[in-house]
């Protein structure tokens, strides 16, 4: 039976801690689905990821583990990006270390991609737990039930609200054949904090989405998250206005002027403090210290570009 279904893989990119991981491990090894490979990227500074992997590895024949060596760079993000190049599955559905999967997740959505010729993305409701795995935060649902949504009807949504109502990547699943070039760009554009993003926008210009109303997922909120930094928040400032203008320009999700100027003047609006929390931001390091050099001319760039924009009105 097993031999018969398609291949699932489970990526899980991981950087210097076991606690979460383990139980998002657990949580892959639960699902009731039985045809998954798990590959684990290991971008850790010390071993302490790699003996606890080896425990697991001994029973479980589908973890294939690869240690970097230290972080590959880019915010773990190379480090996404080497899963998703190793992975061998049909299906792809990234786990974040410290998330967690329902047990029926991957099976629930593999049904609905099998029945669904013209879906490209299968979403659900999620849920946030916080360090103890307790409920946090209830977000509002899309929608009340389950439904097929259009991708081009979805990919205007996220950019009219600029909101990934899709989920994080460990909420969605996708094929792996959809994704023609780098897994994290859009247009040919790298993104550097909204990766999750540039694939859904990437996967809805390809076809339609489902969205699950129950919660196939949990995304877990703690104070070490690399989303905590502020200059993470500032590269989403500047992939959003670069979602804006390049779907404009080749009119993907996006289809007159007077729409594209009006999001424009809403990101212009929604992002302004971001250069005085830019400013007023003290580096940790030489390397953080080029970083926010090159951050600054970017988002500079896109301010001026912007302004230019609407005054041309």
């Amino acid at each position: 039976m097993k031999e018969n279904l398609p291949l699932v893989s489970i990526l899980i990119p991981t950087y210097n801690q076991t606690k979460y991981l383990e139980k998002a491990l657990i949580s892959a090894l639960n699902q009731t689905y039985t045809n998954i490979e798990i590959i684990i990227c290991d971008d850790s500074t010390n071993d302490e990821v790699e003996k606890m992997i080896n425990h697991y590895m001994v029973n479980h024949k589908n973890i294939k583990y690869y240690n970097n060596g230290g972080p590959l760079g880019q915010r773990g993000l190379l480090n996404g990006e080497k899963c998703f190049n190793l992975s061998n599955g049909e299906y792809i559905n990234y786990l974040f270390h410290d998330d967690v999967f329902y047990r029926n997740k991957i099976e629930v959505m593999v049904n609905y991609f099998m029945c669904n010729k013209d879906v490209t993305l299968v979403t659900s409701y999620r849920n946030h737990i916080n360090k103890n795995d307790e409920l946090v935060y209830i977000p509002k649902k899309i929608l009340p039930k389950t439904t097929k949504i259009t991708g081009e009807s979805l990919g205007a949504f996220m950019l009219h609200t600029m909101a990934n109502i899709v989920g994080e990547p460990t909420t969605a699943m996708f094929k792996k054949t959809d994704i023609k070039d780098a897994i994290f760009s859009y247009k040919g554009r790298k993104s550097r904090s909204y990766v999750d993003m540039a694939i859904w926008f990437n996967l809805l210009l390809k076809g339609n989405a489902i969205y699950i109303a129950e919660p196939l997922s949990s995304f877990r909120i703690h104070d070490t998250q690399n989303t905590q930094n502020p200059l993470v928040h500032i590269l989403g400032a500047i992939d959003c206005y670069y979602f804006l203008t390049d779907s404009y320009l080749d009119k993907d999700f996006l289809k007159s002027k007077e729409e594209y100027l009006k999001l424009i003047k809403r990101w212009l609006n929604f992002y302004i403090g971001k250069i005085k929390e830019l400013e007023n931001y003290i580096p940790k390091d030489d390397n953080e210290l080029k970083e926010l050099s090159d951050i600054k001319k970017d988002l500079y760039y896109c301010y001026a570009q912007s302004i230019k924009c609407l005054i041309s009105l």
